[in-house]
């Protein structure tokens, strides 16, 4: 998800500067509003078109990919990736978004959260951390809703639950309605993951909790919680391999210092 709503506002600079119509193929199509020179189509489907060029969405780091950008995707910020194999100029750009309802009333003002991740290095692992910051928020009179789509994720010892005193809003919930639920919170917080990318893509304030990357790699928000104290940034050394097979993946052996060293109260500040 991350990575579509990082490329998509580049096929649209791509169609401006070449004066040219671009198709973006994605699975994710009706999530994007339509605008001058692209169009959206979903994965797979048969335009009838024959292309001049084409180009694959997403974020290359394994070997046979690396040919394909002109720099190391790890060494730049996610949106960094679609200008340097587009040969545009980088600039953080919010994609267009279609949201179908945005006049739902909801009484409480609440927050939405999302604490799951796809490696438990991108997980907040400090222990207290989602607990402690839901509690305090409660006692300012927000609800906090969890939309993650599990409410528990993993893999033992650490399967990673919902935080204590969220409301449960998880589930294989429609992108359409996630972008609704978060476009009424007064802000969301969650890790560098695809549901932070939409909520930032929505405009609204996102605290994002990252410790195995560094703060350049997602977009741009000053509510980034980061410990440069600690032992960090191991997605974006170059002399690192991430090994997606490996759910316990920590390549220096500190047990994911970078994030149980980022506490409840770094966040609550920001």
């Amino acid at each position: 998800l991350g990575d579509i709503l990082a490329w998509v506002p580049y096929a649209a600079k791509f169609a401006k500067k070449h004066s040219c119509e671009v198709h973006c193929f994605t699975a994710s199509k009706d999530l994007f509003a339509e605008q001058d020179g692209v169009k959206f189509f979903n994965f797979g489907a048969d335009s009838g078109e024959i292309y001049q060029a084409s180009y694959r969405i997403g974020y290359f780091m394994s070997d046979e990919w690396y040919n394909n950008i002109p720099k190391k995707a790890n060494l730049l910020s996610l949106q960094q990736v679609p200008a340097e194999i587009l040969g545009l100029d980088f600039e953080h750009i919010r994609p267009e978004l279609k949201i179908n309802d945005k006049t739902r009333k909801i009484k409480n003002k609440y927050v939405c959260i999302a604490t799951q991740s796809t490696a438990q290095c991108k997980y907040w692992n400090n222990e207290n951390g989602w607990n402690d910051v839901v509690k305090y928020l409660n006692k300012l009179g927000y609800e906090v809703w969890c939309i993650d789509k599990h409410k528990d994720f993993g893999k033992l010892p650490n399967l990673n639950r919902m935080p204590v005193g969220s409301i449960d809003k998880t589930g294989d919930i429609p992108l359409s309605e996630r972008m609704i639920q978060i476009a009424g919170a007064e802000f969301f917080i969650g890790l560098g993951s695809g549901l932070s990318w939409l909520a930032w893509s929505l405009n609204k304030p996102v605290v994002l909790i990252s410790g195995f990357s560094k703060p350049f790699a997602e977009f741009d928000t000053p509510y980034r919680v980061f410990n440069e104290n600690v032992c960090n940034g191991c997605w974006n050394d170059d002399s690192l391999r991430f090994d997606p097979s490996n759910w316990f993946w920590c390549p220096r052996n500190k047990n994911f210092e970078c994030s149980t060293q980022i506490t409840p109260e770094m966040v609550i500040e920001k």
